[in-house]
């Protein structure tokens, strides 16, 4: 017990004797994120243009980045988690996803025709680059839900995040092109990797959804966007003619279809 209390307060000195070179430290930080914003703001509120709004989206990503640099100097020099500044992190990949949808809309299960108009703004993108945005858009995810696992609040909400991270992925590809999958295209791995990754993360988000509703909400929403992000899957692989991974959807979509319809006979 007394060794404990002593331990406690071996720990308490260490955190004042560093607080001083902690914000030091991350005053540069702090003002580095305050020259983004200037940046930002630069642009106003006058953009319609779909790229600009990705750019807006980037600054925001890299704000997120230094926050979570905060944190982890805030864990390692003073033996303390940053909840604000973790806080923060998270209210940053919130704003991207949002310039995101901005750009590419957060339409889920609409036809392709309903969004074509955003696609040809985004085809101006190089594939590499286009992969580039989105794999830096997924990291950056990763790495704030990581270091707010912790809280069983944001863990839930991670969930929707990653379901928004999946429609955006998705609605920046060009479905007329992927279901080509023409392996004489100069892009082919490029419009392949997307492809993959748009398929694998619908998944994710849907199975997500599932676990979220079994384990905390039970919420008849969760299953309902869970269905949808299948349903929309349905309809890639069968434009992609991958038969045997549709009949395998369909057979989950059909397991949670019976699960919704015992939530609402109750």
């Amino acid at each position: 017990m007394v060794h404990s209390l002593e331990l406690r307060v071996c720990q308490r000195r260490y955190t004042l004797k560093n607080k001083d070179e902690y914000l030091k430290k991350i005053k540069p930080l702090l003002e580095t994120i305050k020259k983004l914003d200037v940046e930002k703001y630069s642009f106003g509120d006058k953009t319609n243009n779909p790229i600009l709004y990705i750019q807006i989206a980037e600054i925001e990503l890299n704000k997120s980045s230094y926050y979570v640099n905060i944190c982890l100097m805030s864990d390692n020099m003073l033996g303390v988690k940053s909840v604000l500044y973790s806080d923060n992190a998270r209210k940053c990949i919130i704003k991207a996803l949002s310039y995101y949808e901005k750009a590419v809309t957060n339409y889920v299960d609409v036809p392709f025709s309903d969004y074509k108009d955003k696609i040809v703004y985004i085809n101006k993108i190089p594939y590499k680059k286009k992969n580039k945005l989105i794999r830096k858009l997924g990291f950056a995810i990763d790495v704030v839900e990581g270091i707010t696992k912790e809280n069983t609040l944001q863990k839930w909400a991670f969930v929707d995040i990653w379901k928004r991270y999946a429609v955006i992925i998705k609605n920046m590809l060009d479905l007329k092109i992927a279901a080509k999958n023409d392996i004489r295209l100069d892009d082919y791995k490029e419009i392949k990797y997307h492809t993959d990754l748009v398929i694998t993360k619908l998944n994710e988000a849907a199975d997500k959804l599932m676990t979220k509703y079994h384990v905390s909400t039970h919420s008849i929403d969760d299953i309902q966007n869970a269905i949808t992000l299948i349903s929309v899957l349905i309809r890639i692989q069968t434009l992609l003619n991958n038969r045997q991974h549709v009949d395998e959807l369909k057979r989950k979509i059909g397991a949670w279809k019976r699960i919704l319809n015992r939530e609402f006979k109750g």
